[in-house]
């Protein structure tokens, strides 16, 4: 009974945590549709900055 108890509780905080993951990335997703990479992090840079650091 007590697994059983437990096991309802977890599913609940599972939901609850899934939920808010899930309502976390829709704002992330909107921000980033008008957003173009950094310069700075753009993969060209990227692969400069990895071979200097040879």
């Amino acid at each position: 009974m007590l697994a059983t108890f437990l096991s309802g509780i977890a599913e609940f905080e599972r939901d609850l945590i899934s939920e808010r993951v899930k309502s976390g990335l829709v704002p992330r997703k909107r921000a980033a549709e008008g957003s173009a990479v950094a310069p700075e992090n753009a993969p060209s840079q990227i692969s400069l900055r990895r071979r200097s650091w040879r």
